[in-house]
C-alpha cells in the first residue's frame, strides 16, 4: 500500500529537471524555509500566459496565504482560484510578493493598467520589479512557503 506524505501539496506539480535559463541564477526567493523545492519554467523559452493562484488559511487560522500556484505558457495551452491571462506583449509594470514564514500574497499591475492580486495582506512586501514573467522557483508543503519570480525585459515568445 502506498502512503502519501502529509506534507505534499497536490496543487504543486514537480517536473523533470531542465536546463534553467541564465536569469534564474541567483534568483531571490521570499518567505520561510519549509517545504519541498520547486521550479516552474517553460521548457522552450515561452513567456507566461496565465497565472493561477489558490489561497487559504494557515492551519485553519486566520492568516491567508498562497496554497498553490499554476503557470500556463504561451504555446502550451491548457478549487477556488484566481487567475490572470496576459495579452501578447503585455508586461508586468510592478510585481509584489508579501511573505514571511509563508507566501501571503502575489500582486501586480501590467503595462496595460490591469491589476491582479491573490492572497492575504500580512507579512513583508517585496517589490520584484518589472518585465515579462519567465518562470518561478520556491518551495511548498501545505502552503507556498517560498517563491521567487523570474522577470525578463525580452519577450522570448515573440523573439
Amino acid at each position: 500500500m502506498s502512503r502519501r506524505s502529509p506534507r505534499t501539496n497536490p496543487l504543486v506539480t514537480l517536473v523533470t529537471l531542465v536546463t534553467l535559463p541564465p536569469l534564474s541564477v541567483g534568483l531571490d526567493r521570499y518567505g520561510g524555509g519549509e517545504g519541498t523545492a520547486f521550479y516552474a519554467y517553460s521548457p522552450n523559452k515561452f513567456t507566461l500566459k496565465t497565472l493561477a493562484v489558490w489561497t487559504g488559511t494557515v492551519n485553519l487560522g486566520s492568516s491567508t496565504v498562497l496554497k498553490g500556484i499554476k503557470f500556463t505558457w504561451f504555446g502550451w495551452e491548457d478549487r477556488s482560484k484566481s487567475s490572470f491571462t496576459f495579452q501578447e506583449g503585455e508586461t508586468v509594470k510592478s510585481l509584489t510578493i508579501r511573505a514571511a514564514a509563508h507566501v501571503d500574497c502575489i500582486k501586480f499591475e501590467t503595462s496595460q493598467g490591469r491589476r491582479f492580486s491573490a492572497g492575504g495582506t500580512g507579512a513583508t512586501a517585496y517589490q520584484l520589479g518589472a518585465g515579462y514573467i519567465t518562470g518561478a522557483e520556491g518551495s511548498a508543503a501545505d502552503e507556498i512557503d517560498k517563491l521567487g519570480i523570474g522577470l525578463s525585459e525580452t519577450d522570448s515568445y515573440r523573439n
